[in-house]
């Protein structure tokens, strides 16, 4: 069993200026954990999210003034925002100790009895807790704080016998074994073996390498070719000397050119081939040798100065243009604000919105169009008329997922 971590708050209700929900993440008892709802509101939730799946043992519960708590739980990867109830609605304060507001301060901790089993055997990563004060309307009321406890999954160690090293015996029966095993654990074995294995490495490399530049060379119809062929061909002077003609072949090109990569890996595997011939000036005093491979490049200059379009790289900044033009499009002529949410989320859906087009507003104004809620009971709610709609923030999510404005009736205020 060990302590949860909250990791930050997904939204909840108004509070009192100075005891916001983000109190609630620094998990101790003194007032720098209270967090307190508006008064006169008929409950206060918060949302907290944990740093991974948990199945819940314990949960320590500081009151501050509410008179009813209830927990809920989801999951974060679940595809609908649905809550189930872990501990049901529970007193802490009766209907004379709300009026006079005493005492407010009550801790529980609730264990495994407490919760339902169907629901408390499952793993979850989100809790809900919202707090009931319906006997006294002048006073705010929330937690003093909240901590959880639970088993997050075990991670998988390794086991004993792929771990220890397996013994080696000292008792060698076979004389043909003991020699065989000797050598392979002979000094200087390993240096051989990275050698090895330096020298495939490169031999893999250098194929790559070759593969990569024919494939980028082949897009552009073979201008590219041509250039890298003739590039090539003024390094290596000596070896490779282009005979000019007027006509054109692509294929010629690209035979010609991968013919030539092959004779410059040759000559990388043997560096002192060019310095003894620049040494010897009668090559003829050497004995018979091989003949030499010439490559021809057919190339004229017409083809320098001709135009190869790549219509994939104009086709590929058209459709980013018109995917830009879009986005910018989505949410056109709408003004909204934002309700109940708190950050990073609420950043982050205003972000979004104001991407796709739409206008932001901190207050709710008459020229407010939509209002983006986590809760019912918001005072934002309240000022809205029937001319605005009140949709979840999930309508600015799946919009900016899917390119394009969906139906707000599909995504209404739901707690």
């Amino acid at each position: 069993m060990a302590r949860a971590t909250l990791k930050h708050v997904i939204s909840a209700s108004a509070s009192e200026r100075g005891f916001e929900a983000q109190n609630l993440l620094h998990g101790t008892s003194d007032k720098r954990s209270k967090w307190l709802g508006k008064a006169g509101a008929k409950c206060n939730s918060v949302i907290l999210k944990l740093d991974r799946e948990y199945k819940f043992t314990n949960f320590h519960v500081g009151n501050a003034n509410s008179a009813f708590v209830e927990i809920f739980v989801s999951r974060s990867v679940d595809t609908q925002e649905t809550f189930q109830v872990i501990v049901p609605s529970t007193s802490f304060m009766s209907q004379m100790e709300s009026r006079s507001e005493k005492p407010g301060d009550r801790v529980r901790i609730f264990g495994v009895v407490d919760m339902i089993p169907s629901v408390e055997s499952l793993r979850w990563d989100i809790v809900k807790v919202v707090c009931h004060q319906p006997f006294n309307d002048r006073v705010p009321f929330g937690l003093g704080f909240f901590k959880v406890d639970g088993t997050a999954e075990e991670i998988v160690s390794p086991s004993k016998s792929q771990s220890s090293v397996p013994p080696i015996s000292m008792n060698f029966i076979d004389l043909d074994s003991a020699t065989q095993s000797s050598q392979s654990l002979s000094t200087g074995s390993l240096f051989e073996r990275r050698d090895e294995m330096k020298k495939d490495r490169e031999d893999y490399e250098k194929r790559v390498e070759k593969e990569r530049r024919i494939a980028m060379l082949s897009k552009d119809g073979g201008k590219g070719f041509k250039k890298e062929a003739k590039k090539t061909a003024a390094t290596h002077k000596d070896t490779y000397k282009p005979k000019p003609k007027k006509e054109k072949s692509v294929e010629k090109i690209k035979n010609n050119y991968i013919e030539m990569i092959d004779l410059e890996d040759e000559r990388k595997e043997q560096p002192g081939t060019s310095k003894r011939r620049k040494d010897s000036p009668t090559p003829s005093s050497q004995g018979p040798s091989e003949p030499k491979r010439r490559v021809v490049i057919e190339s004229d200059e017409e083809d320098e100065t001709e135009d190869w379009p790549s219509t994939s790289t104009k086709n590929s900044s058209q459709n980013n243009s018109q995917s830009l033009e879009k986005i910018d499009e989505i949410l056109k002529g709408v003004c909204f604000s934002l309700s109940g949410y708190q950050n990073p989320m609420r950043s982050d859906l205003r972000d979004k919105a104001v991407e796709m087009g739409a206008k932001y507003c901190n207050d709710w104004t008459p020229e407010c169009t939509h209002l983006i809620s986590a809760f019912k009971n918001t005072p934002k709610m309240r000022q809205i008329g029937k001319s605005a709609t009140a949709v979840s923030g999930r309508w600015i999510r799946r919009c900016y997922a899917e390119k394009k404005r969906l139906p707000e009736s599909k995504y209404p205020v739901t707690m």
